[in-house]
């Protein structure tokens, strides 16, 4: 009635330590999102989960109906991570956001720091290079922005 409790690892497949599920956490967290430059004064906080099995982690967030400061400045930055990601400059993941006009842009979200503890956001299109996402793409009144990644601890 109370669940299993296992000391050490489980192995699956085989009976060596690559075989070892040693590590399983679900939660959640509170992702914070503003601009680079000054994401201390000016940021909005929303709601998001993850799940980390070994080292590979997976989140999910969402800010709903957000107002993000005009003072805010520099690249959109989210900060936060639930589990310290393993390596800077990881790429993946996927967002949407309901009031950023992509002009032909495919988006996309980068663990992009020498400390590889937040995110940023880069679009990129036919034949036109890619770029950050400025912070001024969520100003205003009503976002709603969600956004999936899967990195390594």
């Amino acid at each position: 009635s109370t669940g299993v409790e296992v000391t050490g690892g489980i192995r699956l497949g085989g009976s060596n330590a690559v075989n070892e599920l040693d590590d399983y956490e679900e939660g959640t967290w509170t992702p914070v999102m503003g601009g680079h430059s000054n994401h201390s004064t000016y940021n909005v906080s929303g709601t998001g989960t993850y799940t980390k099995i070994g080292r590979l982690v997976h989140i999910t967030g969402k800010f709903s109906n957000v107002n993000l400061s005009t003072s805010a400045s520099g690249n959109l930055k989210i900060t936060g991570l639930p589990v310290t990601p393993g390596y800077d400059h990881d790429y993946g993941g996927a967002f949407d956001m309901s009031s950023f006009v992509t002009d032909s842009s495919y988006p996309t979200m980068a663990i992009y720091s020498s400390t590889g503890d937040y995110l940023n956001m880069i679009k990129s299109g036919n034949n036109t290079g890619s770029d950050w996402v400025p912070s001024s793409a969520v100003e205003g009144s009503g976002v709603y922005f969600s956004f999936t990644m899967t990195y390594q601890a």
